[in-house]
């Protein structure tokens, strides 16, 4: 850009130098033709005077012609006179000269002798030529007129030339003197420029925004330096506060990534990430023709501490749980949390059966310590479940699936094991997924019915029921509670079931006050997932309307740990509940680690003493302790007792003798459905169990 900027300034002086020079010869001749234009007019006037002058000695004397003819020739000497002519004072033509610049042709030309028609003594110019007239003798004494006519234009142009001839190559010469002094002084001048264009070359080359072009004046140059100087310190600023910027979103991309590949809690890879790793290697083990193990873990016991300890402890132990099992990882293992207290290892490289038997047991090994907490050693264990990639056909659901089956089959099997998959457990595998899409269906074909289980007092005397559903499907065959209700709160279909049962035990309730009295009390059981939904305290209320039942004959019951999972919501729910004049009892008490510490805030009315203390009261002095230390607990709060799982005669009197209100187990009676309850001889029943009762009790 800059080179084609000084030749146009080049080219340009020099073209101007040309023009000046040109106008300046042009007017030169001008004006000189001008001057010799004025000198010509006077040297002929001087010469047709001096002519007629010359003339009037040979007019005034006797006239001779030759006289006139020698006078005339003298004219010879001109080269520019085309004719001359002499008249008498007559008027008549004497002598006829023809000049160096005429011819005889012209010289008799009638056009040329017209011209001096009009003619005065002044002179007139025209076609070219000069004419002059001059009297011969004075203007009062004419003896005759000489005529003169001159060629101007001829020595006019052959000035004009000689002049171009010898001014064009000295104004050609000025011009390239101006030309390339202003050249050189252009290139002076542009030096700073071209410095400037490499400078900036070379920032753009190198990227190196922190040099500066150093320049001294205060000429436009330098003006413009000082600005490519800012605009490269903005540059620089802005690529400081870019770079900045750069950096913390690289930083926030690095965040964003590890919060979507990786567990924030343990800082191990999550289940997104690990299960693209999975489908990754899958695919590459099944072109190589080979195989891949995974080990499934699910921690036993955590969810009791998650719930009596509160989440911030829960949390804590599962960091302590990645650390040890992070701790037995060899090189090339991956483990990642799957999520809540789950977790999975896949092992580098495809392992024997008896390689992987070594890994778990180590695992296991790893989690016989305690965990300490809050000063507490809490005891959990974990539970493997370990498939291979060829047992699953390569595909990722299933190999997970079954991983998932084989860790539930360690669990039945008494946890703190590990089970390899085997394809008979699919069978089970299959009656879960039957029962779990089975449960909706159920719902709305009635395929549920409701058994009652008495609960009596210390006379026999019936107080009240536990309702409680069962399950009688025409191709599962009879469905266990304990067996669909896990799958049910797997699967989101508790709120269904629960509804099912309010409204069923509601529509009973009728007959039950009809048949066992306006005291009577039935109790309903709750999960933890109910006790969350405020919505279910307005279809309770609805319902009660709909059937007429009074708030005084309904108890719901909910475990210690639902009460406690989710205090501030259950909390609340009872709350709302106890105003309404529902009874509230608290199931399982005693089994938590923090039942003490709530005790005095949960809204209950009965404490409902666990099978397990009361299994253990015939071998079990702790468990004789607990049970006594509960009833009198219960007896200072002014609450009021229930023992479950009574099932012989001694726990009977035990737990009697120990001032529980209400009793129920197998032992009293077992739960049935309604129209039987009705068969029973509740007198009979109340006598027979009087008799257990021995007099020192």
């Amino acid at each position: 850009m800059t080179s084609s900027i000084k030749s146009m300034l080049t080219l340009t002086s020099l073209l101007f130098s040309i023009l000046i020079a040109t106008l300046l010869i042009l007017v030169s001749v001008v004006e000189h033709e001008n001057q010799y234009r004025n000198y010509i007019e006077k040297s002929f006037v001087a010469l047709s005077q001096n002519t007629s002058e010359d003339l009037v000695k040979a007019l005034a004397s006797e006239f001779v012609l030759s006289d006139v003819t020698s006078n005339l020739l003298k004219l010879d000497l001109h080269e520019s006179v085309v004719a001359a002519y002499v008249y008498d004072k007559d008027e008549q033509l004497i002598q006829a000269y023809t000049g160096k610049a005429g011819s005889p042709e012209l010289t008799a030309s009638a056009t040329l002798k017209n011209n001096f028609v009009g003619l005065t003594n002044n002179t007139l110019l025209g076609d070219g030529y000069f004419y002059l007239k001059q009297i011969v003798g004075s203007p009062d004494y004419q003896l005759g007129e000489l005529y003169l006519v001159v060629d101007v234009n001829t020595p006019i142009i052959v000035a004009r030339h000689k002049m171009m001839e010898n001014a064009i190559p000295l104004g050609v010469l000025c011009a390239l003197i101006v030309a390339f002094t202003f050249a050189w002084m252009l290139r002076l001048q542009f030096s700073t420029v071209f410095a400037l264009t490499a400078f900036t070359r070379k920032v753009t080359k190198t990227r190196n925004y922190k040099a500066r072009f150093n320049i001294k004046g205060r000429n436009e140059i330098s003006s413009l330096a000082n600005s490519i100087n800012k605009m490269i310190n903005t540059i620089e600023n802005e690529l400081n506060v870019s770079q900045k910027k750069s950096n913390q979103l690289q930083n926030q991309q690095d965040a964003m990534e590890q919060l979507a590949n990786f567990d924030s809690l343990t800082g191990l890879p999550n289940r997104q990430f690990i299960m693209e790793f999975l489908r990754v290697e899958l695919a590459q083990v099944k072109r190589e023709g080979s195989d891949l193990n995974i080990m499934f873990f699910d921690l036993d016991g955590f969810k009791a501490i998650n719930d009596s300890l509160g989440h911030d402890s829960g949390d804590s132990v599962l960091e302590q749980v990645a650390t040890r099992l992070s701790n037995n990882l060899r090189e090339g293992d991956r483990l990642a949390r799957l999520g809540g207290d789950e977790f999975l290892l896949i092992p580098h490289a495809p392992e024997s059966a008896q390689s992987l038997a070594t890994i778990a047991e180590k695992v296991l090994k790893s989690m016989k310590l305690p965990f300490v907490e809050n000063g507490l050693d809490l005891h959990i264990g974990v539970s493997i479940g370990i498939a291979s990639a060829s047992q699953a056909s390569y595909q990722l659901s299933e190999l997970i699936s079954y991983a998932d089956i084989a860790m539930y089959e360690s669990k039945k099997s008494g946890k703190s094991c590990y089970t390899h998959f085997d394809a008979s457990m699919v069978k089970g595998h299959l009656r879960k997924l039957s029962i779990a899409n089975s449960i909706s269906s159920a719902l709305l074909e009635n395929q549920f019915s409701l058994v009652y289980q008495p609960k009596m007092n210390p006379d026999g005397k019936i107080t009240g029921f536990e309702a409680l559903i069962r399950w009688q499907n025409q191709e599962l065959g009879f469905v266990s509670p304990t067996e669909f209700i896990p799958i049910a709160e797997q699967g989101g279909k508790i709120p269904q079931i629960t509804r099912w049962v309010i409204n069923a035990v509601f529509s009973d309730m009728a007959r039950l006050v009809k048949n066992f009295g306006d005291d009577i009390k039935v109790s309903l059981n709750l999960s933890a997932i109910d006790v969350i939904h405020m919505s279910l305290v307005d279809y309770i209320v609805d319902k009660s309307s709909d059937y007429q039942v009074r708030p005084s004959n309904i108890e719901f019951e909910v475990t210690e740990s639902a009460y406690l999972e989710s205090f501030e919501e259950t909390h609340r729910f009872f709350s709302s509940l106890k105003m309404r004049g529902y009874s509230i009892s608290l199931d399982d008490f005693g089994t938590g680690f923090s039942s003490l510490a709530y005790l005095t805030q949960i809204q209950v009315d009965t404490l409902k003493i666990d099978r397990q203390f009361v299994c253990g009261l015939e071998d079990n002095s702790r468990s004789v302790l607990v049970t006594q230390s509960i009833i009198d607990l219960a007896k200072r709060l002014n609450l009021s007792i229930c023992a479950e799982g009574i099932e012989t005669k001694s726990q009977f009197q035990r737990m009697v003798g120990e001032g529980c209100n209400t009793l129920q187990g197998y032992w009293l009676s077992k739960p049935m459905p309604i129209d039987e309850l009705f068969k029973l001889d509740v007198y009979k029943l109340a006598s027979e169990v009087a008799t257990f009762i021995e007099p020192e009790l």
